[in-house]
């Protein structure tokens, strides 16, 4: 038997079927997002178990953070599994009922799935901020006591509005959208400032290498500069598209689902390249994990002395370089 449609069935048609396209792709790139950080996760953790430029702390530390931020990647994906399933029988139910084919659908939301998500996708993004920070602190730990004093206020600021943002947005108050769109900004704003702090404290050791050794000592700065300009660009990248989805489109806005599983995926990418590149076995130069200041001028403060030792050296051979200095100008 043949059902005829009501006149207002076309319009609930395209917008169910835009959300079901929607959800659709979400999956599929969350999953692509995850397959990624799943190797990411293999590979790292097989070089940290080889390594042994690291200390037994620092290797126990990166292996107990790579499990936790990979726990969080398998929580998303699972969470926004079962959201796309309950989004897909829902829409059909809700399709059939403004057809006519049956009376009516009372639908249960689940809130436990859509929680989760909200909360492994926000400790996702606290946990690569706090990795960054701790990686920033280690970098100005030999700075003037006013610049770290001024630093760590900010950092206390960043950490404040990031965790009031987030926990707005995991906790159900007022538009989900509109939270989700803040949370986003801070996260952007805090990622570019502790990139800038970073990059500009790695140029400023690579500036200060070439004029006291050489050119060619600075050279290897680049490669860690690039690698966290590109670490933090995956974030700013997606936080902007998620800033521009949340804001504009009102299907978006329905159904903020669909990106969040991504985001959560593409944190914790972005923090498995930063020990990727740092952890891999070749004869890398100091990394984010292992540059200090102090390191730096530690070596400085040698060069100067073995400078010294060898112009005492070459004047107790050559007196007569003495004897030259000793003469009167004419």
């Amino acid at each position: 038997m043949s059902v005829t449609l009501p006149a207002n069935t076309q319009a609930l048609m395209d917008d169910i079927a835009a959300v079901l396209i929607n959800s659709s792709l979400g999956g599929i790139f969350t999953a692509m997002s995850y397959g990624i950080a799943f190797v990411l996760f293999v590979v790292c953790f097989r070089l940290l178990l080889r390594s042994t430029k690291r200390t037994k702390h620092t290797r126990i530390f990166l292996l107990v953070y790579l499990a936790f931020m990979f726990s969080l990647s398998t929580l998303a994906l699972l969470s926004g599994l079962v959201l796309h399933i309950n989004i897909t029988r829902q829409s059909f139910w809700l399709f059939l009922e403004h057809a006519g084919v049956i009376e009516e659908y009372s639908f249960v939301r689940h809130i436990a799935p859509e929680k989760l998500l909200d909360w492994s996708m926000v400790a996702a993004t606290w946990a690569a901020d706090g990795f960054l920070l701790w990686r920033c602190c280690v970098l100005y730990d030999a700075a003037r006591l006013s610049w770290r004093i001024a630093l760590y206020c900010l950092f206390g600021v960043l950490i404040l509005l990031s965790f009031l943002s987030g926990s707005f947005y995991a906790i159900p108050t007022g538009d989900r959208a509109l939270n989700l769109v803040v949370f986003a900004s801070i996260t952007l704003s805090v990622n570019v400032v502790i990139c800038g702090l970073i990059v500009g404290r790695l140029v400023y050791h690579q500036r200060y290498l070439r004029s006291a050794i050489g050119r060619g000592y600075g050279s290897p700065y680049r490669r860690i500069i690039s690698m966290c300009v590109e670490s933090a660009s995956l974030v700013v990248i997606f936080d902007a598209v998620a800033i521009f989805l949340f804001a504009s489109p009102p299907l978006f806005k329905r159904s903020p689902n669909v990106f969040v599983p991504i985001v959560a995926q593409i944190y914790v990418i972005s923090a498995f390249l930063i020990i990727y590149k740092v952890t891999r076995e070749e004869p890398l130069p100091p990394g984010p994990l292992d540059l200090r200041t102090a390191d730096i001028e530690e070596a400085m403060n040698r060069l100067e002395t073995s400078s010294t030792d060898r112009e005492e050296a070459s004047i107790r051979h050559h007196p007569s370089v003495i004897q030259m200095q000793s003469l009167p100008a004419r």
